[in-house]
């Protein structure tokens, strides 16, 4: 049997994991990242943004156009970004449905792409903690992951994950300088899926000016 803490239970309600239905999930602050606790299946239905009730509590803001929460703002900023980089549709707007398993129109090098952006966090690692647990019930082959600068005003990093990198893991947190436990720096297995041409970077950071002024 698996334990998640000390009392296997839900950091929110206390409720003992065996107690409950559907397996513990990541809880995770107001910036999105991991605080290294665990909660319910219920608790997290009812507080995580990125639950799917919550999801569709904010289908109205979204369709308005009436979003003051900055992962929501930072989340459709990035799904633009792709749309407008790989020449594909955002199929949330297109078919006015936010909870669709599908995000994006097919791309014609990657196919069903997915997409998910992180302002850089300096303390206390320098990183980008990109959580994609969300979207393991979503249809894709490869997910792209912005890395913004901490301000948010450039992007700094661009990887393309394969959905097969994906599927038994919660999220991928991309170091600015990775090194091993003597201090060593080293290359990390995800760099061989970094875009490095600097004419698409280039490119991209044009296009997220554009956005991020509009």
């Amino acid at each position: 049997m698996k334990y998640y803490n000390r009392t296997n239970s839900c950091d929110i309600c206390k409720e003992n994991f065996n107690n409950v239905v559907g397996k513990p999930r990541l809880k995770y602050n107001k910036e999105g990242d991991w605080t290294g606790k665990y909660i319910c299946t219920r608790c997290w239905r009812k507080y995580d943004l990125n639950s799917n009730a919550n999801i569709q509590k904010s289908l109205r803001n979204r369709r308005t156009g009436n979003l003051t929460d900055s992962r929501h703002i930072l989340g459709n900023n990035c799904e633009e970004l792709t749309c407008r980089w790989r020449g594909v549709d955002n199929l949330n707007i297109k078919n006015d449905n936010y909870n669709s398993p599908i995000d994006h129109s097919r791309d014609r090098e990657l196919g069903i792409i997915q997409t998910k952006g992180l302002r850089f966090v300096s303390y206390p690692y320098g990183r980008w903690p990109h959580n994609y647990d969300s979207e393991h019930n979503k249809e894709f082959d490869y997910i792209i992951l912005y890395c913004l600068s901490e301000d948010g005003k450039y992007v700094d990093r661009i990887y393309i994950i394969p959905k097969c990198e994906t599927i038994y893991k919660n999220g991928l947190t991309i170091t600015k300088e990775p090194r091993n436990k003597y201090g060593k720096q080293i290359i990390s297995w995800y760099e061989k899926y970094r875009v490095t041409n600097e004419k698409t970077i280039k490119e991209v950071n044009e296009i997220w000016k554009e956005i991020i002024k509009e």
